[in-house]
């Protein structure tokens, strides 16, 4: 069973439910400590991950939109010089920029939400190795205290992690870990389409060429303006 799946299976853990038909309820609840503290390591790490794909997400950006600021000033800078076609293919430049940090906007509100739902997760966890110490030191005491005695056969019991119920908690992040994955094969699929018939790419062409020329008229116009204003 992966991380993940742990993790999800221990965050509404029902301990007492786990412990009540245990045939060694001190070893069992240690077996929980143990199990709890490495999935709290886990999903710490799982956290720092992503807020290290949040930041380089946010510093490329920044970049993009530097970028798309450069090439529009060299489109302005060739269509002042009547190098209207240079000017063009620069916009076309600066408009795959723009789309790129807009994609990348919608990806950081994405993974902002992904890490708010690990970091609620990371409390539930919290509170849970707490509970599960008391009962824990709680149990030894008692053992320790209890007058020895036969102790009657039990049934076989469940592994702990096996009888607490999957409550999906981190499916969010799991979707997050799969789409990149996901993206890669759609971008398979949509190529192969396009190799049988390009439609959606001429239409897609058309509608670049008509920003473009949207944007080449209104830099003539900031053009016009600058020069009239001297």
């Amino acid at each position: 069973m992966g991380t993940i799946d742990r993790v999800k299976l221990l965050v509404r853990a029902n301990i007492n439910d786990a412990l009540k038909n245990a045939e060694d309820p001190v070893k069992v609840s240690g077996l929980m400590l143990e199990e709890m503290r490495g999935s709290i390591r886990s999903v710490k790490q799982y956290i720092a991950s992503a807020l290290v794909d949040l930041k380089r997400m946010e510093q490329s950006v920044e970049t993009d939109e530097k970028e798309a600021h450069r090439w529009e000033e060299r489109a302005g800078f060739a269509l002042s010089r009547g190098e209207e076609e240079l000017a063009r293919r620069a916009l076309v430049r600066r408009q795959t920029y723009q789309k790129t940090a807009e994609n990348l906007r919608l990806q950081i509100v994405e993974q902002r939400a992904n890490i708010e739902s690990l970091k609620r997760n990371l409390q539930q966890l919290e509170g849970q190795l707490e509970t599960i110490r008391q009962k824990h030191t709680r149990l030894k005491i008692e053992k320790e205290y209890k007058p020895k005695r036969p102790v009657p056969e039990r049934p076989a019991v469940v592994p702990f992690v096996d009888a607490i119920i999957d409550t999906s908690t981190l499916d969010a992040y799991e979707r997050m870990v799969q789409k990149v994955e996901d993206i890669e094969v759609m971008s398979a699929a949509i190529a192969e389409i396009n190799q049988v018939d390009d439609l959606e790419q001429r239409l897609q062409d058309l509608e670049t060429q008509d920003q473009i020329e949207q944007d080449l008229n209104a830099l003539r116009e900031k053009l016009k303006a600058n020069s009239t204003s001297i």
